[in-house]
């Protein structure tokens, strides 16, 4: 019996340059979005991190800054590089892309202010309840777990030759 043919997909998705938000307060929880459920968005039902892809002519801050304002009505005020993945996306001839995270520092009293433009709900998430969101996008998971284990993460140690 040869296997079923894979379902025709309605809306193929599109890797590009993006950026994510790592909106955090000073107590250490996390705003996060638990993304729509539509099939042609990427991790459609997931939590994730705010922010989208970077429009031709944007820097990465300009994108920063408007996706925040698209889906939370909220005003970028400091952003500081976090890290940024590259990914190869050869394998559909797509080339490489990025997604470079910024940490936003945010005071838990604006949360309530914030109108949700995009997703069905956003709340405030503690670090030691944010890995475990489930349906984590990925990529947004390992970010934040880059970001929380950043004091454990050091450069490997040269050996002389």
């Amino acid at each position: 019996m040869s296997p079923s043919p894979a379902p025709a997909i309605a809306f193929p998705l599109t890797p590009g340059d993006a950026v994510a938000a790592i909106l955090v307060t000073p107590d250490r929880r996390f705003l996060m979005q638990h993304r729509d459920p539509v099939p042609h968005i990427w991790y459609p039902g997931a939590w994730g991190l705010f922010g989208g892809s970077i429009e031709p002519g944007e820097s990465e801050l300009e994108a920063l800054r408007r996706e925040l304002r698209e889906e939370i009505a909220l005003e970028l005020g400091h952003a500081t590089l976090f890290t940024r993945f590259r990914f190869d996306f050869g394998f559909a001839d797509a080339g490489a892309c990025t997604r470079s995270f910024y940490e936003v520092p945010i005071e838990a009293a604006v949360v309530p202010t914030l109108r949700l433009g995009e997703g069905r709900d956003m709340r405030l998430i503690a670090a030691d309840q944010v890995l475990a969101l489930s349906p984590i996008i990925g990529y947004d998971q390992f970010g934040l777990y880059l970001y929380l284990n950043r004091d454990r993460i050091t450069a490997a140690p040269q050996h002389a030759p």
